[in-house]
């Protein structure tokens, strides 16, 4: 059985050096992705980094939950975002954010590792860039690296 504990475990560097697993305790994360098996490993490793976690399947379901979210004063803190999906994708989902004033971190989920394309997520709207397929071992990590600004925007 996958343990996210064990596999988040992994990310130490120094003997006594703190684990991501902490880093992300009572964050409110969006996740905006349409392939439910990436969701629920996602979903599976925020969790057990202890973030509470809404999934959304598509771009518009993402939007509204922010939106929603803003009038109840319980924005997100992190929006992660797929960039193809169907019914909006996350570059227009991104920008519809941007739109109505959610300014917290998007981050943006591609598949795609193409020339232009982090820049494409960017100047929609993303603040930073993890590429698809994940690292369960590194995920957790790379996310909470980017949140306490100790990241780059690109990451793998």
């Amino acid at each position: 059985m996958l343990d996210a504990k064990a596999l988040l475990a992994q990310e130490r560097s120094e003997p006594g050096e703190t684990t991501a697993v902490a880093s992300l305790s009572g964050l409110h994360i969006l996740l905006c992705e349409d392939s439910s098996a990436i969701a629920t490993l996602m979903t599976f490793l925020l969790e057990g980094a202890g973030a509470l976690v809404v999934h959304c399947a598509n771009g518009r379901l993402g939007v509204e939950h922010v939106l929603s979210s803003q009038r109840r004063g319980e924005e997100p803190a992190l929006v992660l975002m797929d960039m193809q999906m169907p019914l909006m994708d996350g570059y227009e989902a991104a920008r519809t954010l941007r739109d109505h004033g959610y300014a917290r971190p998007i981050a943006a989920l591609t598949a795609f590792a193409m020339a232009g394309d982090e820049t494409k997520c960017l100047e929609a709207g993303c603040d930073f860039y993890l590429r698809k397929p994940i690292s369960p071992a590194s995920f957790i990590a790379e996310i909470a690296g980017f949140l306490d600004g100790t990241q780059d925007s690109a990451m793998n």
